[in-house]
């Protein structure tokens, strides 16, 4: 069980009845058993939602990842799929290789030079997959601090310096996230155009109030909606260069909008708060 007190928290049977309804929900979002629930393999198909793939059609099948949660949930998929992954790289908040998936262990909750190193490979891994090869990749909580390539002369430790002035400041995630995919290459659909022309398939555990997932981890695999100028917005409203005594603008990117990085991508909504609210209250 989840909740590990249950017998003792449990002292009349009202208690109990609560009890159990919080752990339907926690039940609901644990990564294994949503991506057992939702994710079938039968007769060399993997269906994922009401996307099916035929595995058999695929040279190679990578199993990648960034987040706090890309470890277990790479982990999952690769006792699903067995000898059929060819391999794959992962950045998590721990450490332990998958078989032939490499795991690289890095910072939270602030960019260091280890993730900016381990992002960089994480993309030349991307880079090399083939039209042929289908790629899986896990996002998860804390991929935008894990998924750090900064622009041009921008350090990791600057980046840091923005994120600290933005959350004492009171910033949404939403306008954190913004400013994040305008400082990085592989945020707000770095990771899609990296992975072109491969099949890219995300399994996505959402962290983010409303669910959207151009702001969960930064977006790596979707087309970015916000432009340039509400990054800049977003360094003028919360002060950032009097704060950090840094200008950030100079180092703002645009993020990839060309749709032709997106065609052979879809997006998977697998854990989130609603899923484990729908259980409680079915409960």
């Amino acid at each position: 069980m989840k909740i590990k007190n249950f017998s003792t928290l449990a002292t009349c049977q009202e208690r109990k009845a609560l009890l159990e309804i919080a752990e339907a929900g926690l039940s609901a979002v644990d990564i294994k058993n949503a991506l057992t629930s939702q994710i079938k393999l039968q007769n060399n198909v993997l269906s994922i939602s009401e996307k099916c793939y035929e595995l058999e059609l695929f040279k190679h099948i990578y199993l990648c990842g960034v987040g706090k949660s890309a470890r277990e949930g790479c982990k999952v998929l690769a006792r699903l799929l067995g000898p059929r992954v060819s391999g794959g790289l992962v950045i998590d908040i721990e450490s332990g290789n998958l078989g032939k998936v490499k795991v690289l262990k890095g910072t939270h909750p602030f960019p260091s030079d280890l993730n900016a190193t381990h992002t960089a490979k994480l993309l030349k891994f991307l880079k090399a997959a083939q039209e042929s090869d289908l790629i899986l990749f896990v996002v998860s909580g804390g991929g935008s601090t894990l998924l750090t390539q900064p622009t041009g002369d921008f350090t990791p430790q600057q980046e840091a310096a923005a994120v600290k002035c933005l959350f004492k400041a009171g910033a949404t995630i939403q306008q954190l996230n913004v400013f994040r995919k305008h400082i990085s290459r592989a945020r707000g659909g770095g990771v899609a155009k990296a992975a072109y022309p491969a099949t890219l398939v995300c399994l996505t555990f959402s962290d983010v109030p409303g669910d959207n997932l151009e702001f969960i981890s930064s977006g790596p695999a979707v087309l970015d909606d916000c432009p340039l100028e509400q990054a800049e917005a977003i360094i003028d409203q919360f002060k950032l260069e009097q704060c950090s005594g840094l200008d950030f603008k100079p180092f703002l990117r645009k993020t990839p909008i060309d749709k032709k990085f997106f065609n052979r991508v879809s997006n998977h909504l697998v854990i989130s708060n609603k899923l484990a609210l729908r259980v409680m209250q079915k409960a």
